[in-house]
């Protein structure tokens, strides 16, 4: 099952996590962590979504341990590779990855890349990314298809 423990991650990761954290709150930018690393069902099951009908993929997702998509509307592709910088295995013992979520003004969990809950020129995903590169991240904001909840130290 997927953690959100930043310890799953390398040293370096959790670093720059850190340092991003901090960038960001003094910004006025709040988010949580949504998934450190992840097992190779997981992620055969994530790549699925938007691919394979919804039945495969509930059926995947099931064997994962991952919740059941409720209806094809939720059968969206959510990433694109089978090789994700989230898994690890005897070369990587830790992830090189984590994924994020930012609360709205309600304090609501969104992927709305419009949201700015510290109304500033810049929508918080994007700022956020700003503030994840500065610090030695290579957000998912800047890869040729765009992954804003994503942040990882190899580069892609």
């Amino acid at each position: 099952m997927s953690s959100t423990n930043m310890e799953n991650g390398t040293d370096l990761l959790q670093q720059a996590e850190y340092a991003m954290r901090n960038r960001a709150n003094k910004a006025g930018i709040f988010y949580a962590i949504t998934c450190v690393d992840r097992t190779v069902l997981e992620q055969q099951a994530l790549y699925s979504m938007g691919r394979e009908p919804l039945a495969s993929v509930n059926l995947k997702r099931s064997k994962a341990g991952l919740y059941l998509l409720k209806s094809q509307v939720e059968n969206v592709r959510v990433t694109g590779t089978l090789h994700s910088m989230h898994l690890t295995d005897a070369t990587h013992p830790k992830s090189r990855a984590f994924d994020i979520v930012i609360p709205d003004g309600n304090k609501k969990a969104t992927y709305d890349l419009k949201v700015n809950v510290n109304q500033n020129q810049y929508n918080d995903y994007t700022e956020l990314a700003m503030i994840g590169r500065d610090v030695g991240l290579y957000p998912g904001a800047f890869f040729s298809s765009p992954d804003f909840p994503h942040y990882q130290i190899v580069k892609p």
